[in-house]
């Protein structure tokens, strides 16, 4: 059965890739921790931070689509205009962003002068890097190229702590921990840009946009407050705290989120292209199988990273004892994110975004009520970080059952194909 094998395989391929990816991060956190110091892991942390958010909504999310879209000629029309819309709107947005970026620093008016100084007009490139790397994601997706996907994890984060800790150690300035990070996933997309065929002859992009507007009227108010939840904490953390605790925060989100997120992203990539093609019970027997082995998956792997965090000071240098107390903290909530993330995909491919966006809405709610708190009782990073398990871990819980309801309803019928 094709549900039996296919997808457990490409699951597997696409996750051992990842833990490639994953190890070599760790790996090279030891070198960086001692070449780079909290405050530059905080200016890290905040030019990440907006340029996840940048890139959640700078495509206008029309690439979420091409998965879905036939591998029939009329199919390939439809998703070269997706591709090409997508990318255009991410320019545009770009270009803006970046003029009002230079604006900003000229009339000497920067948010984050301390962290970043003028390198803040380098953002909104790293988010047009961002952006076309998703493009190139879904393309590759839609023709199931689970293989050189896998790889291009390892390959983007090795590249980018060579170029981090080599440019560190011939100047340790705060530029050389942050521009590696901007521009490393212009690895990924040239990676699959190579692999792919031209995109060739399009539908009018007016009408594919008109027919795939539930992407920027749903999924881009979603991604927009899904990435807000994720990354306002470094943003929140920045106001709230001195750059040096801030850095702690940042390094626990940086090398123990990241790698939960392109594991969640690996499942979901596969979640988002094989549920349009399954019956409703093997829909269900994929979701429960994806969350089963999640959940189990997670248990050694975040007992292993407790283990390590109560000798953060040994591994990676004493500076940086507390970020193992605020990293025991945050275990809760990155192990239900771990588990949860990926099957809110089912969601995505059933079309009930509204669902989405109510949870994420309140999600967001919790994120915020945890630094509002912290703000009024002057809580320290630590108590902050408990915090926001306490608050934000069953929102996540709660999005496993939504989960499987959209995988129960399915996706909605193909209605119509474009041609000349």
């Amino acid at each position: 059965m094709r549900f039996a094998q296919y997808v457990p395989s490409a699951a597997a391929r696409l996750t051992a890739g990842t833990g490639v990816a994953a190890a070599v991060g760790l790996l090279a956190t030891p070198v960086l921790t001692r070449i780079y110091t909290p405050d530059d892991y905080a200016a890290l942390g905040v030019v990440v931070a907006v340029t996840a958010v940048g890139a959640s909504f700078a495509t206008g999310r029309f690439e979420r689509a091409i998965p879905l879209q036939p591998l029939t000629e009329a199919g390939d029309r439809e998703t070269a205009a997706l591709a090409r819309l997508a990318l255009r709107i991410a320019l545009g947005t770009t270009a803006v962003a970046a003029t009002a970026a230079l604006v900003m620093v000229l009339l000497g008016w920067n948010p984050w002068q301390q962290e970043l100084g003028s390198w803040v007009v380098v953002i909104p490139l790293g988010v047009l890097v961002a952006c076309t790397q998703q493009v190139m994601v879904a393309l590759s997706l839609r023709r199931q190229q689970y293989r050189p996907l896998s790889g291009v994890p390892a390959l983007q984060t090795t590249v980018m702590v060579v170029f981090q800790a080599g440019l560190g150690l011939l100047s340790p300035a705060r530029w050389a921990l942050v521009v590696p990070a901007l521009l490393a996933p212009g690895v990924s997309a040239l990676r699959l840009r190579l692999i792919l065929p031209p995109l060739g002859r399009s539908a009018p992009l007016r009408s594919v946009a008109a027919d795939h507007a539930d992407f920027p009227r749903y999924d881009l108010p979603f991604s927009l407050l899904n990435a807000l939840s994720l990354n306002l904490q470094i943003l929140l953390a920045s106001v709230l705290y001195p750059p040096e605790q801030v850095g702690w925060f940042a390094l626990v989100l940086l090398v123990l989120g990241a790698p939960v997120a392109i594991v969640a992203a690996s499942f979901g990539v596969v979640l988002n292209r094989e549920l349009v093609d399954l019956t409703q019970p093997a829909r269900m027997r994929l979701m429960r199988r994806t969350a089963s082995f999640l959940a189990i998956v997670g248990v050694p792997g975040f007992a292993l990273v407790g283990l390590a965090a109560l000798n953060v000071g040994t591994l990676l240098g004493p500076e940086w004892q507390e970020a193992g107390s605020v990293a025991l903290a945050l275990l809760p909530l990155l192990y239900a994110r771990f588990v949860a993330s990926p099957l809110a995909t089912a969601l995505v491919v059933a079309r009930r975004m509204r669902v989405l966006l109510i949870w994420q809405v309140a999600t967001l709610a919790a994120t915020l009520t945890a630094f509002l708190l912290a703000g009024v009782y002057e809580w320290d990073i630590l108590t902050v970080s408990w915090s926001l398990s306490l608050l934000v871990t069953p929102m996540y819980l709660i999005l496993i059952p939504l989960a499987f309801r959209g995988a129960w309803v399915g996706p909605p019928q193909q209605t119509s194909a474009h041609s000349d």
